[in-house]
């Protein structure tokens, strides 16, 4: 990889890791970190892919991106939890390798490193890729499904290789796996994932009233819902693209990567009277941008009204919300 690209991938996270310890000259820290991310690809594309994924290979560059968005995502958390705002990369991944994060207990249910080269491995259509799933995450997934309900546990041929495939995206690209990387391991990403896959699925048949899940939604509520989603996605995900790039960031680390203000202020170098003062900014910014997004009479009603269906169930308007945060912050890392 040519350094001009090397320094182009790591462009939008400049700003903190250029505080970070042993990090002086920027283009020899480019180097540095896409030889690690190399080393990594290597270990982990060996078991997964058909040949060791190189330089050479032609979805090197996927892979690359995606082990770093997994990286730098550990690191920022792990920077922002510092006193000082700095750690070593080397001892962020050290303990993201061994499943330990830096937020909700720690506890990542794998290495995400890994698991970023597998779901990657798994949308190109890797054979030993698609055999390393099933054996790590059928029977896992077998299991969670019978939480739901129990007729899933045991019908899993009939919804098995439609989430594979929805994972993966084979039939309709883009998968869900597109969007993983690796904030946790894949088997405590798949819990959320699986759980909504099936709950918008038909039961098996041979259903009674005792096998229903809780809550169950109607064919009608579930069109109702994607049609609000899709509708809120649009209006706030134009709204954000608005905002200056320095306030998006300042929201990304408050409300994605989950920091407090004064660990905020820490990774962008400033007080945190200043972060808060410009989080409060970035925050009026938003609600204006949006209601300019809504500003004729009749999309105002039908964006109010979706607002108000959403929030009858608080996790899917913070799912949704965040997923479009996640999206937008995520085009920026590929322009």
């Amino acid at each position: 990889m040519h350094t001009a690209r090397i320094a182009e991938m790591f462009e939008n996270d400049k700003q903190w890791l250029l505080r970070q310890p042993e990090i002086n000259s920027w283009e020899r820290a480019c180097a540095c970190l896409a030889e690690q991310l190399e080393r990594w690809l290597r270990e982990y594309s060996k078991p997964l892919c058909e040949q060791v994924v190189a330089e050479k290979h032609p979805e090197y560059p996927s892979y690359v991106n995606r082990l770093w968005r997994c990286w730098g995502y550990h690191w920022l958390q792990a920077a922002g939890k510092s006193p000082d705002g700095k750690i070593r990369g080397q001892e962020v991944a050290e303990r993201i390798r061994a499943g330990k994060g830096y937020s909700r207990g720690g506890r990542l249910g794998g290495d995400p490193l890994r698991d970023v080269v597998l779901a990657v491995a798994l949308g190109m259509k890797e054979n030993e890729a698609a055999i390393c799933f099933q054996t790590d995450y059928y029977d896992f997934s077998r299991h969670l499904a019978g939480k739901q309900n129990h007729r899933f546990m045991h019908d899993v041929d009939d919804w098995w290789n439609e989430f594979v495939d929805f994972l993966a995206g084979y039939t309709q690209p883009p998968g869900k796996l597109e969007r993983f990387i690796g904030k946790c391991a894949l088997r405590n990403w798949l819990g959320t994932v699986l759980w909504n896959f099936l709950r918008r699925r038909p039961l098996p048949e041979g259903i009674n009233g005792d096998d229903l899940p809780d809550n169950p939604t109607s064919p009608a509520d579930d069109v109702a819902r994607q049609e609000c989603l899709a509708l809120f996605t649009r209006l706030v995900a134009e709204a954000f693209d608005k905002l200056p790039k320095d306030d998006r960031l300042l929201l990304r680390l408050l409300y994605v990567d989950g920091l407090q203000l004064k660990q905020a202020a820490a990774v962008i170098g400033v007080v945190p009277g200043q972060a808060s003062r410009r989080r409060g900014r970035a925050i009026q910014r938003f609600q204006q941008l949006l209601s300019e997004q809504v500003a004729d009479s009749e999309r105002e009603e039908s964006y109010q009204d979706c607002l108000q269906y959403l929030m009858e169930d608080p996790r899917d308007f913070a799912v949704a919300l965040c997923d479009i945060l996640e999206d937008s912050l995520a085009e920026e890392d590929v322009q």
